[in-house]
């Protein structure tokens, strides 16, 4: 099955291998989807970067996060995708969460 896919273009053998208790459960036509999946986050709050962090790991193609706060100090104590320097930026800062995110889940 994962080798008709991979003819396709659509999993390699290393995200099959990587999300493999995902294709066990929900099929490997749903990661296909969620590979081709691009997600939009309004606002990044705490519960924000919780969704944000497990809905990369499942595997989705792009993650655009839209907030037009500045990060404070308390936004510091509740998100732990902010780095600590970003105190005084946008939170849709590349420098800010999406960074992190980014580095913390490079696949």
């Amino acid at each position: 099955m994962v080798s008709d896919n991979l003819s396709n273009n659509l999993i390699t053998e290393e995200e099959a291998e990587l999300y493999d208790r995902q294709i066990r459960l929900w099929g490997i036509e749903s990661q296909n989807r969620l590979k081709q999946s691009k997600v939009l986050l309004l606002g990044m709050n705490a519960l924000a970067a919780e969704i944000a962090k497990n809905i990369v790991l499942a595997g989705i193609s792009s993650l655009t996060i839209i907030d037009g706060q500045q990060v404070t100090n308390d936004d510091l104590e509740n998100n732990f995708l902010i780095p600590r320097d970003s105190v005084g930026l946008n939170m849709s800062n590349p420098q800010g969460s999406g960074a992190t995110l980014g580095d913390a889940f490079p696949w």
